[in-house]
């Protein structure tokens, strides 16, 4: 069934080469996330996100970004609302508490059935997992997979 609104591999290859291209989309869509997202602005400077290295930090910065122009090319995104925030962070790391001792993408399965935003997810998850010139602890994937999957639940919704 065609859905409007699915951001799919092949519109995210797309708006990944666009956030390339144009380096100064990719600040330009960062400050607007800072200026109409005031509950996700906050998150960035949450205590929990201190805790990550330079370069986590960016890489979240860098999936988040990219969401939010993905779905931005698709609909006009929400504004996050912080209390949908915070049940959307307790309702993901709940469920990714449930099994700690699984592998990590065994750990991520749950997070897939029934998502309405598939592609988007796996972007997520890949971006986390697959980037061999950064090195990031089992913690660090943790707080950035919740983080970045809470807001991309509170702008699909």
């Amino acid at each position: 069934m065609f859905n409007p609104k699915y951001v799919s591999d092949t519109d995210l290859i797309d708006m990944m080469d666009q956030l390339d291209q144009k380096e100064q989309l990719f600040f330009d869509t960062q400050n607007e996330i800072l200026e109409s997202q005031p509950a996700v602005a906050a998150m960035f400077g949450d205590d929990e996100l201190t805790l990550l290295s330079d370069d986590e930090f960016d890489l979240l910065w860098f999936v988040v970004v990219t969401v939010y122009f993905a779905l931005s090319q698709k609909y006009r995104v929400p504004i996050a609302d912080i209390n949908k925030l915070g049940l959307a962070e307790e309702k993901n790391w709940e469920v990714l508490g449930k099994d700690p001792g699984q592998p990590w993408r065994k750990r991520l399965d749950p997070f897939y059935e029934g998502y309405p935003q598939e592609d988007l997810l796996s972007f997520l998850e890949d971006s986390i997992d697959s980037d061999e010139d950064l090195q990031i602890s089992g913690a660090a994937k943790e707080v950035l997979f919740v983080t970045a999957k809470s807001i991309l639940d509170v702008w699909s919704m």
